[in-house]
């Protein structure tokens, strides 16, 4: 799953809801009337429905919505549900926290999130006011 800062949902293909659903998920799936835009496209996604469950990273758990879209590609986990699970930091002081959780062991409680993604790319934007 990937961690998308400009993602107002969480998103899952097809695909992936069919595989989920073979391995019989726990979840609470609907019908679903709603309009995603893909980033700079004016054509929506085909969106099939929807379900809601719990979702947790390291100690972090919530229940989260997410929208299922037409065909195959990589899950998008949106800014409100990573940020409440910790996955996501926002602000001037990520450098510093990615630092600390870095130095932490899993023994030790550090790192909780860089724990589960290891092989994870953390991306930087700096913001520049004018």
């Amino acid at each position: 799953m990937l961690v998308d800062s400009g993602a107002t949902a969480n998103i899952v293909d097809e695909d992936t809801w069919k595989t989920l659903k073979a391995k019989k998920i726990q979840c609470a799936s609907y019908k679903q009337n709603t309009e995603l835009y893909p980033y700079a496209s004016d054509k929506p996604l085909t969106v099939i429905g929807g379900f809601s469950c719990d979702i947790k990273v390291g100690k972090q758990k919530t229940v989260a919505k997410f929208s299922v879209v037409k065909g195959s590609g990589v899950p998008l986990l949106g800014k409100t549900t990573a940020t409440l699970l910790g996955a996501l930091k926002v602000g001037v002081d990520v450098v510093n926290s990615i630092s600390d959780q870095k130095a932490g062991s899993d023994e030790e409680g550090g790192g909780s999130v860089l724990s589960i993604m290891r092989n994870a790319k953390v991306f930087t934007k700096q913001v520049v006011k004018r």
